[in-house]
C-alpha cells in the first residue's frame, strides 16, 4: 500500500476507506495523536485523540488532557509499542499551498518533530498527517504552528475522527456505537 493520496476535508468517506484498508484484519490497534495543545496548529493530533477517546476507542494516546509531545514521546513510546498495529497521527507543514487542509494516509511511521528540527524515531506502522499550514523556512515553523487558524485544525481533526471511526466501524471493531455515530 504505497500509494499516496491527499484527502480533502469534504472527503471523510474516502478517507475512512483509505483507513480502513491499512488497518483491515488487525486485531489490536493503538492510535499514537501527536501534538501540543500550546500552539493551534500543533493540536491536530490531541483533537483528533480526544475526538476518537470521546467515541469510546480504549487505544487512544494523546489527548488535549494528556498530550505527547517532543518532550515526553520516548517515555510514552513502551506504552503502545505491543499493538500490533500502530497509526501515528500529527500535524504537517506543507511548502505547496495547495495542500493545505489536505490529509495523508500512508504506509509506515512518522517522524514527529521534523519540521521543528527533532530527531525522534519514528512512530507508527501508519501514518496519518493534517496538512495544518504552509512553511518553507524551518526557523518560522514554530511561529507558523502559533498562528494556524483554530478553526481549521479543527475541521481537520473532526474529519479524521469520523474517518477512523467510520473504518473502526466498518472492521466491526471496538467504538461505542452511539459515540462514534455523534462523529
Amino acid at each position: 500500500m504505497t500509494e499516496k493520496r491527499l484527502y480533502n476535508v469534504w472527503e471523510p468517506a474516502g478517507l475512512g476507506e483509505k483507513i480502513r484498508a491499512y488497518i483491515q484484519g488487525s486485531e489490536d490497534i493503538g492510535f499514537v495523536c501527536i501534538g501540543s495543545d500550546r500552539a493551534t496548529g500543533d493540536s491536530y493530533g490531541p483533537l483528533v485523540g480526544t475526538f476518537l477517546e470521546r467515541a469510546g476507542v480504549q487505544t487512544v494516546y494523546g489527548t488535549l488532557v494528556d498530550t505527547l509531545n517532543a518532550t515526553n514521546i520516548e517515555e510514552g513510546r513502551c506504552n503502545w509499542e505491543h499493538h500490533e498495529k500502530v497509526v501515528a497521527i500529527d500535524a504537517s507543514l506543507t511548502s505547496k499551498p495547495v495542500r493545505i487542509r489536505k490529509i495523508v494516509v500512508e504506509d509506515g511511521g512518522l517522524k514527529p518533530g521534523l519540521g521543528l528540527g527533532k530527531d525522534i524515531a519514528p512512530i507508527g506502522s501508519v501514518s496519518i498527517k493534517g496538512m495544518v499550514n504552509i512553511s518553507t523556512d524551518k526557523d518560522l515553523s514554530l511561529r507558523v504552528l502559533q498562528s494556524t487558524e483554530l478553526s481549521k485544525v479543527i475541521e481537520m481533526a473532526e474529519v479524521t475522527s469520523k474517518a477512523i471511526a467510520y473504518a473502526l466501524r466498518r472492521e466491526g471493531k471496538a467504538c461505542d456505537e452511539t459515540a462514534c455515530s455523534l462523529l
